[in-house]
Order: structure tokens, then C-alpha cells, then sequence
């Protein structure tokens, strides 16, 4: 009896580790029916820049109610650019495919736009994927982004213009140029003249000369309106040729 009861105890056991073996076998099959890797265009950007990342889903078994997850840093603006044919749902940034056949791939391409408030931080980007009997996979591949502070633009330190001075005719017109340095900062400058009854300058630095006189031309820094940069204009009036009249002597 004692023999019997042995077998018996063996038997069960060997059912258990059978039953144990088999349902182990069945998660890992499961989660082996759906992959999906994420790549993000550029993993450091500053605030106010956008980025696009693409989901890539591979499917090795016939599964339904196909869905993809986000999951993104508050305030992060997410817009589809392309949904892989799937259903999108902005509220829980969420795809969802009624089914999907084996050797299915399903490619999800969104933007982001990184709040312009976004702190020098490194930011998670997370998700996963599943289905009906299939169990929740995490999503592989690149899975966070860092945010560099804007760097402050520099002063401007000085101006030049080009040229420094120049001769003209009344009545004609020339262009001049500025170069604020440093180099990287703000070049937008505004023009001004010291006499415009001698001549007048537009917004982009083009002169014109009205009479007879020197002016001074100034370009001002829209940054810091005490850095400027000069040229000086000398107009001068030129008499037209006379035309010549056959048989008449001067």
C-alpha cells in the first residue's frame, strides 16, 4: 500500500512539473509573437525642438487587439505622422490594430515637440505592446532623451561697417554692410544717418545721396543700442556734359 501511494505521489509531481513546463513554454511563446524596437532621431535636443521617433512592430503569429503604448514626459506634445494603419488615441497616446497576421511588420512614426520650460534633464520614454493571450512586452531600443540648457547668445562688443568711407555722386545710391562680433551674436542692426537732408539710409542699409556734403552713417546694435558702428559718406555734385550742338563754339 505504502508502494502505491509512493507511485502515486510520483505521478502527481511529474503532472506538475509537465503542466509547469508546458505554461512557461506558453508565456515565453507568447511574448515571443511580438517584438518592437524604438529609435529617436536625436537624443539631445534643447527646449522648443521637436524630435520623431519610430516604433517598428514585428509579429510572428496570427494576434488580435493589437495594442502599442506610450508612455512620455508631461507636457510633451505628441503628433502622429504616421499610425501604421492603426486606430490613434491622443487622451493615452495609445495604437490599437484589431488583428495582425504572422510576418506582419507595423511601423508608428510620431513627433514630439519639447516644451520650451523643459529643464536640463535626461527624459524617459518608455512603453509596451500586447494582445488578447498575448502578455505585455516592454519595448525595446532607444528609450530617453536629454534636454541641454540654450546656451545665452553673447553681447555684442562692436560693429563695423563696410566700407569705412565711401565717395558718391548726388543722386546715387550704394549698399553697406555691418559685422557685429562676436561673430554668434545678434547681427540685426538698424541705420541711421546724421543729416538726411544730404542723404537717407533704409532698413538695409542702402544710402542715397540727395546734395552736396559729408554724412555720417551709423548702425546700431538691436541688442544693446550702445554698440555701434560708423562710415562717412562724401556726396558731391557733378555737373552733366554738355551735348555738343554742330557749328556752335563755347
Amino acid at each position: 500500500m505504502k508502494k502505491s501511494n509512493k507511485n502515486i505521489n510520483m505521478l502527481i509531481m511529474c503532472i506538475v512539473l509537465i503542466f509547469s513546463a508546458t505554461l512557461l513554454m506558453g508565456v515565453a511563446s507568447a511574448q515571443s509573437q511580438i517584438t518592437t524596437t524604438r529609435s529617436i532621431s536625436e537624443q539631445y535636443v534643447q527646449p522648443g525642438e521637436t524630435i520623431t521617433v519610430t516604433l517598428t512592430v514585428n509579429i510572428t503569429q496570427n494576434v488580435s487587439g493589437l495594442l502599442l503604448n506610450e508612455d512620455l514626459p508631461p507636457a510633451w506634445i505628441v503628433t502622429p505622422v504616421d499610425n501604421g494603419g492603426a486606430a490613434f488615441r491622443a487622451a493615452t497616446v495609445e495604437w490599437l490594430w484589431l488583428s495582425a497576421s504572422a510576418g506582419d511588420t507595423k511601423t508608428v512614426i510620431y513627433n514630439i515637440a519639447v516644451p520650451l520650460d523643459a529643464i536640463e534633464n535626461i527624459y524617459p520614454i518608455s512603453g509596451n505592446v500586447h494582445a488578447v493571450n498575448v502578455t505585455l512586452k516592454e519595448i525595446d531600443g532607444e528609450n530617453n532623451v536629454s534636454v541641454l540648457a540654450i546656451a545665452p547668445e553673447p553681447e555684442p562688443t562692436s560693429i563695423t561697417v563696410t566700407p569705412e568711407t565711401k565717395d558718391l555722386n548726388v543722386n546715387d545710391a550704394y549698399t553697406f554692410t555691418s559685422t557685429v562680433l562676436p561673430l554668434d551674436a545678434n547681427q540685426s542692426v538698424t541705420w541711421t544717418v546724421d543729416d538726411e537732408a544730404i542723404g537717407t539710409i533704409d532698413a538695409n542699409g542702402l544710402f542715397t545721396a540727395l546734395t552736396e556734403g559729408t554724412v555720417i552713417v551709423t548702425a546700431t546694435s538691436v541688442t544693446n543700442p550702445n554698440i555701434t558702428g560708423n562710415a562717412i559718406v562724401t556726396a558731391t555734385f557733378v555737373p552733366d556734359e554738355p551735348i555738343p550742338v554742330p557749328g556752335l563754339t563755347l
